[in-house]
């Protein structure tokens, strides 16, 4: 290193590293390249580590997501069908209360699966049921020597019959269990609430 005499600035001389001075100015960017690069790599690798760390946390929060959306669905569902059975169970007393004729076909049906044999045949309905049943089954009563029972333990709309060779029971509570479990389900006839 030599200093300039007219001048205050120092000079760097690279002769004075025994004539390697281009070599050392390459080493030099090579270093600093090098450096760079290395620089680059391990922030490139950082990055790439936290960018994983981040897709899994989003992986995990949609995953959860996904299964609340899931039991919520199925939650709304159930609801849905709670909501739906209680509607039929509305309409279906609706309609018994209206439309009295709807046990006809109930006490037909339940006669119809008696034997042949069958004697001593009673009729046992709810007192709201028995006027209209024999004004509309009066011939087929007749006929058939059948009593029709009044009993207020039977529900409007529900039938029984007796016999000698055995029993039909056909409550409107019965035949709405076994309509919901075709439909896989069992709600009870009666709310919660009733």
């Amino acid at each position: 290193m030599t200093l300039t005499s007219d001048s205050a600035v120092r000079r760097w001389e690279f002769e004075s590293l025994g004539g390697r001075g281009v070599d050392a100015a390459a080493d030099l960017e090579a270093r600093r390249r090098k450096a760079s690069e290395d620089g680059y790599q391990a922030g490139l690798k950082s990055g790439q580590s936290a960018a994983q760390g981040i897709a899994k946390r989003l992986d995990a929060l949609l995953a959860a997501g996904a299964n609340g959306l899931h039991l919520m669905e199925e939650r709304l569902a159930g609801e849905l069908l709670d909501l739906a059975v209680e509607l039929a169970r509305q309409v279906v007393r609706a309609e018994v209360a209206v439309k009295r004729e709807a046990i006809l076909p109930v006490v037909r049906e339940a006669l119809a699966l008696l034997s042949q044999d069958a004697r001593a045949v009673q009729i046992v309905i709810h007192p709201q049921d028995g006027e209209l049943l024999r004004q509309h089954l009066a011939d087929d009563i007749a006929r058939g020597g059948w009593r029709v029972v009044e009993d207020r333990r039977i529900e409007p709309g529900g039938v029984r019959v007796l016999s000698s060779t055995g029993d039909v029971d056909a409550p409107l509570e019965m035949r709405w269990q076994r309509a919901l479990a075709t439909l896989g389900q069992d709600h009870a006839w009666h709310a919660p609430r009733d």
